[in-house]
């Protein structure tokens, strides 16, 4: 684990990617995923003037394919062990920030990037839902958005690129200075708001993969995309979709007491908050 400043933490080899299947899956699915991704606009006169995204951010047409594609409903194992590999470093992440805990209410499942040489992702941060006065965006979800959660796929190089690896795409992060290399296996953790605010620059050869959660706080609001539900097996099936944490802050308990043994040898500051689960009674 690297703590980068700012509350962007690295987990270095927290996961085991299968590169080829993996990619495969998402390379076949790509295609497909362009043509959910974007509504076409016309003109009165049935002329295409520009698209817009699920996330209502409007495009020209010749910039489509310099954007990342998305890939959502995967059903590859692997993603599920993302999930759960996530949820693992999430223990270790709200130990650095415990604070952040009572912050945490459902965790928003996540969908597959997939960057073609040539792209690369304007600056922005991960609550942003592109709102101006007066034009309230129909989703509101990511205003939601807590903490963001890159899986790496498939890893940066300098030179040498080959069919799992790619050159460019570094991730920059101004507010903290950081600029991030991604590495296949790392899992990226960091703030959804502006402090987090990041771009990705160009990729100059080859591909970049990567797969992309949050998790979230705020209440049900189904008009604007807010729908968490209660998780079960079932859901396990596929990833994707909002879903309450009911035991998150048994969790985290339970995680300090296999890491310390008991409250007397934990280090000051760790566990401020005790479960809550009775506050809210009458």
């Amino acid at each position: 684990m690297e703590n980068l400043g700012g509350g962007v933490v690295a987990f270095h080899d927290a996961i085991v990617v299968p590169s080829a299947q993996v990619i495969k899956e998402i390379d076949d699915l790509s295609e497909q995923s362009i043509k959910l991704q974007y509504e076409i606009v016309f003109d009165e006169h049935g002329v295409p003037v520009h698209a817009i995204n699920k996330s209502g951010f409007i495009y020209e047409l010749d910039a489509i394919a310099k954007t990342p594609i998305r890939i959502q409903q995967l059903s590859n194992s692997f993603f599920r062990e993302c999930e759960d590999a996530a949820y693992s470093c999430l223990m270790e992440y709200v130990e650095m920030f415990p604070a952040i805990l009572q912050c945490l209410w459902w965790r928003s499942e996540g969908h597959a990037l997939k960057y073609p040489t040539g792209s690369k992702l304007g600056f922005h941060c991960d609550n942003d839902v592109n709102y101006r006065y007066g034009q309230i965006p129909q989703f509101e979800h990511a205003t939601r958005n807590v903490i963001s959660v890159i899986v790496y796929i498939n890893s940066h190089v300098d030179n040498g690129v080959n069919e799992h690896s790619f050159s460019g795409g570094e991730m920059v992060i101004p507010y903290f200075d950081l600029t991030i290399k991604p590495k296949s296996g790392t899992i990226l953790f960091m703030p959804a708001n502006y402090m987090g605010a990041h771009e990705i620059m160009e990729i100059t050869s080859g591909s970049r993969y990567s797969y992309l959660m949050w998790f979230a706080q705020g209440s049900p609001d189904e008009p604007k995309g807010i729908s968490p539900q209660e998780p079960s097996d079932s859901h396990r099936e596929h990833v994707g979709g909002q879903w309450w944490m009911p035991t998150i802050v048994e969790d985290y308990e339970r995680y300090l007491v296999e890491k310390y043994g008991s409250d007397g040898n934990m280090p000051i500051g760790v566990a401020p908050f005790k479960s809550r689960k009775n506050d809210h009674k009458h």
